[in-house]
């Protein structure tokens, strides 16, 4: 076997195909989303195409090259069919679901135009569903309305990323969602006297931009969401839902009014959501807080114990003052919540609410600082966008490299801009400033 295998660069390589939904979560950055493909392929030592559909590494499985073979790939809690099956001086990867569709053209294929061995010369091609070979380096993309898939070969990077976007089986995601989160409530009501109507917080603000991120990306311009996403509240939770279970467990956004008792229930049930969750709310959360740090405590003792439980309470109200989290804000009764290795993360929300003049502020750099020092705490920013109606907020999410000790005295510093116009573009630079805020860590 000479040829080298279409999703390995070099035989002793282990090409990772990479994935990214494309649906993407109201307010998240959507490189935040991009993920492993647990699936990986490779070469062996004599020179057979294996495959580990798992991606945990001992699993893999030689493939007959004299065979097709069909494999269930996992990612987030979903499957997906892929093919590999070897013709003359080609090797082919499929989507199975695609073939049905595709009247059985293979939507992948590197060419090995001067038999060389080598597929990944400047000479060689590369053909995608719609039939055209290409030189080396271009991408396209499929969409048989179900799936959607994009193609793109990074030879200097030993790597072809393989993207799409899968539009979930909303009936069995919810199956499985409720059926977890019955048991989990009963349990709680029973042990605890958990109520779930406690958490039964609306949910038209997180529903309203992802109907609207939706409909900006709406193939069809219409303006109205597809048949598949009508103002249905559960679809859209369940496809939020779904993003939040395939950022690959480093990162985690919920914005706007959550139902903690659901959305923890089906975060916490996927199997790749295990290094890091975030959960980034409104005032609501704060409502019945004792009943929900238990909710939480217990959902964190089952089966989850590495993961780091970062919960995060509400932004200020618009129109208010800066305000910040603290860092601390759990009971001292559940300590287990709270100790992060790197750190509880301290939101603060910087009001850029719309003046008299039709101004508003923006944040162009934010940082913090010890009072007593004035050195600068080390760690990272992150921040989350807000409905993109009459100037929200803005957001920000620190993570300092090492736990804040309570009581810890440090300043906020940012530089803000005013700027004219409507809030959801750069608007007219005005005025810029510098100003300051202090919190101390709560006790």
């Amino acid at each position: 076997m000479d040829q080298v295998p279409v999703a390995a660069v070099h035989p002793s390589s282990c090409v990772e195909l990479l994935t990214t939904n494309h649906l993407g979560l109201p307010g998240s950055n959507s490189t935040a989303l991009l993920e492993r493909l647990a699936g990986r392929v490779q070469r062996t030592k004599n020179g057979d195409l294996a495959v580990d559909p798992v991606g945990i590494g001992n699993k893999w499985k030689t493939l007959d090259e004299e065979k097709v073979t069909v494999l269930d790939w996992f990612q987030a809690g979903r499957t997906t069919k892929l093919q590999f099956f070897r013709r003359k001086n080609s090797w082919w990867a499929c989507s199975a679901a695609l073939l049905e569709t595709t009247k059985g053209q293979p939507i992948l294929q590197l060419l090995d135009a001067n038999a060389d061995g080598d597929y990944l010369d400047p000479s060689d091609l590369i053909r995608f569903h719609d039939g055209v070979f290409r030189p080396i380096g271009s991408e396209a993309s499929v969409d048989d309305g179900e799936v959607s898939w994009v193609f793109r070969l990074e030879p200097n990077r030993n790597k072809i990323r393989l993207q799409y976007a899968v539009r979930p089986d909303f009936s069995k995601i919810a199956k499985a969602h409720q059926r977890k989160a019955f048991q989990t409530v009963n349990r709680l009501r029973n042990d605890q006297g958990f109520s779930p109507a406690v958490y039964s917080e609306s949910i038209s603000d997180g529903l309203m931009k992802h109907t609207q991120y939706l409909q900006h990306h709406d193939p069809n311009k219409k303006g109205t969401l597809p048949s598949y996403m009508r103002e249905d509240r559960e679809r859209a939770l369940y496809t939020a839902e779904g993003d939040l279970a395939s950022s690959g467990g480093n990162v985690a956004f919920l914005t706007q009014g959550i139902d903690t008792e659901r959305h923890v229930t089906s975060l916490l049930e996927g199997t790749h959501l295990r290094s890091s969750l975030f959960i980034a709310g409104r005032p609501q959360l704060g409502y019945g807080k004792t009943k929900a740090w238990s909710f939480l405590r217990v959902m964190a003792s089952e089966g989850e114990t590495g993961a780091d439980y970062w919960v995060l309470p509400g932004a200020g109200a618009r129109n208010q003052p800066a305000t910040c989290s603290g860092g601390w804000p759990f009971p001292k009764s559940y300590p287990t919540l709270y100790e992060a290795p790197r750190g509880m993360p301290i939101s603060i929300t910087i009001p850029n609410y719309m003046q008299d003049d039709d101004s508003f502020l923006t944040t162009r750099a934010l940082s913090l600082v010890y009072a007593e020092t004035a050195k600068e705490i080390g760690g990272f920013f992150f921040s989350i966008a807000d409905i993109p109606t009459q100037a929200p907020p803005d957001t920000w999410f620190f993570v300092p490299e090492k736990p804040l000790e309570r009581g810890t005295a440090f300043l906020a510093q940012a530089t803000l801009e005013r700027r004219r116009g409507t809030v959801n573009g750069p608007g007219i630079l005005v005025t810029e400033e510098t100003v300051q805020w202090q919190f101390t860590t709560a006790d």
